[in-house]
Order: C-alpha cells, then structure tokens, then sequence
C-alpha cells in the first residue's frame, strides 16, 4: 500500500490492520525536537482519515499496538521516561489505550524506574484485561554496573488499574 497523504516528518515504527474498522493503524514518531508519538490511521486505498498526537511528550516511547475484540479500541505498550541519570533514561512500564477514533482514553505506568525497563508483547483477553511480557528491573545505586535485568508479566485490566506483575530472574541480562 502507498500512502497518498503522508504525514510529514514521520518515522513509522509499527502498523496492524483493524478488522473492524477496515483500516490500518500506523503508529510512530514525528521528527520535531520532542519527538511527540503519533498515531494515524489509513484506508486500503493509502489515505491518512484521522490521526491522533495525544501522547505530545518526548517521554513516552511505543513498541506495539494491539486492537482489542472487546471494544474496539487500541492497546499501546511500551516504556515511559520517568526520569534521567546522568546520560541516562530510566523507564517504567507503560500501557496505553486509544478508542477507535485514536482518541486517548488512558495512560499508566507500572513497576519501578530503571534503564531498559519496557514492554515488548501483549495479549488482550475476552474480558478486555491486558497481559503484558517485558524487561524489568528495580533502580541501583550504579545502574549501569549493576543491571539485573529480569524478564516480567503484566496485568491490568480494561481500564489500566493494576492486577499483579510477575518477574523471572536474569530475562536477558546483558542482552539488549
């Protein structure tokens, strides 16, 4: 497919097709100097219809998004800049939820703040509660040299509140 309206200064990161809408969402970043996150959907015949720059801050950072057979809305996961240490980012979890018109419903954030603390994948049930699968770990006194990088499942439900989240021991350490 060839998008015929573009939006400018763009950089795509991920898209699903939306069985119920007929439409493709595309979700990235536009390339501005806060990199604001930005959400747009496309028909089959490569037009931009609407699009959504809700989560306007630098600090919010989407890996994937998901349509949810509950109500039709989308699912967002990915990491959240919390705060910096030194050179840098400390991350919290982040699950987000647009409604089928990319209007943002809610945005959270779970766990502690550490570097490379982030969601990767998702499953959103019949009831409408999200399970989320990540990299997890608390904040040390030397992030960098003492990284203990966890794998981790999440849990909320329809409307972000928390359910309970799980760590495995050494995810990945050192492997980013």
């Amino acid at each position: 497919i060839t998008i015929t309206n573009p939006p400018t200064n763009f950089t795509y990161e991920s898209a699903i097709w939306n069985p119920i809408t007929k439409k493709f969402l595309l979700h990235g970043k536009i390339l501005e100097a806060q990199r604001p996150i930005a959400l747009f959907h496309v028909d089959t015949l490569g037009i931009v219809s609407n699009s959504s720059t809700s989560i306007s801050s630098f600090t919010t950072s989407l890996v994937q998004s998901f349509v949810s057979g509950y109500d039709s809305s989308y699912v967002c996961i990915g990491a959240r800049i919390d705060s910096i240490y030194g050179n840098n980012k400390l991350n919290k979890l982040t699950v987000c939820k647009f409604d089928k018109n990319l209007n943002l419903l809610w945005l959270k954030t779970y766990g502690e703040e550490a570097l490379y603390n982030a969601l990767w994948d998702a499953v959103i049930l019949n009831d409408g509660s999200i399970v989320c699968s990540g990299s997890y770990s608390k904040l040390t006194s030397l992030p960098m040299m003492n990284l203990d990088q966890n794998g981790v499942i999440l849990k909320v439900d329809k409307d972000g509140h928390f359910k309970w989240m799980r760590e495995y021991n050494h995810h990945a350490a050192g492997n980013y």
